[in-house]
């Protein structure tokens, strides 16, 4: 078998995955929203998935998740941020090479989005 994507690369616990969706910033298609959010903590990225049942069949999400993960894997260069891929009902109808560069132009706008967020002024509030 070939490389897989770890535990450690992964998001699994809601909690994780709410902090994500409430502090992140997202990227949208038609066929998916990619969320990210910078890592503060020197780790590596992660990645977490939700793909619902308007995508397909059980063989059919399966699919689009496999490829995901890969593409995720690959890709390396992207810094240490969390991202959470949605599916949405048109992803399992991608060729690889379209899921693939739909995917890493969403995950490079997202993580653009986080970064000038992150390194933005915080502004107090004045009560």
């Amino acid at each position: 078998m070939g490389e897989r994507l770890g535990p450690e690369r992964r998001i699994k616990k809601p909690s994780e995955f709410d902090k994500v969706f409430r502090e992140g910033m997202s990227a949208s298609s038609r066929e998916m929203v990619v969320y990210a959010v910078s890592r503060t903590d020197g780790r590596p990225s992660r990645l977490g998935l939700a793909v619902g049942s308007k995508v397909g069949n059980s063989a059919e999400r399966n699919k689009v998740k496999r490829r995901l993960r890969v593409v995720f894997r690959k890709s390396g260069g992207i810094g240490p941020v969390d991202v959470i891929a949605v599916a949405r009902a048109g992803a399992y109808g991608m060729t690889y090479r379209d899921l693939e560069s739909t995917f890493l132009r969403l995950i490079g706008e997202a993580v653009k989005r986080a970064r000038s967020r992150a390194s933005a002024p915080v502004e107090s509030k004045k009560k």
